[in-house]
């Protein structure tokens, strides 16, 4: 099963696994394609957390979902706080991010081309 290999439990893959089948027969029903977003992973998460905290939440409390959610939306940015802390505790050994040389657009069409020309 796809949780298996992604290692979700299962639990926390029935709440992903229904949302990305709705979004398939929403999209099949008006013939168009779908996507998984950020939004959308972040709305899984959320209920998968709000069905730990509550089983119930639909019934007891509707937006808990909703809630938690949008502290995943405040805080989801690893990033960026990466980035924070790497500024804030430069030169201290703290929060030190390993070194990668970013590829140019140019760098990454040439591999692209040279991968596509060896096949």
């Amino acid at each position: 099963m796809f949780y298996e290999r992604f290692y979700m439990k299962a639990e926390n893959a029935k709440t992903f696994v229904a949302q990305a089948a709705a979004k398939v027969i929403k999209a099949n029903a008006i013939g168009s394609k779908t996507t998984w977003t950020t939004e959308d992973h972040m709305r899984a998460c959320s209920e998968a957390i709000a069905n730990v905290v509550d089983p119930q939440w639909k019934e007891n409390d509707g937006e808990l979902s909703e809630r938690i959610r949008d502290v995943l939306a405040d805080t989801y940015n690893v990033s960026a706080f990466t980035q924070y802390l790497e500024k804030k505790f430069q030169g201290t050994g703290h929060f030190v991010r390993t070194e990668k040389k970013a590829k140019t657009v140019n760098e990454l069409d040439a591999m692209l081309d040279a991968a596509l020309a060896a096949k």
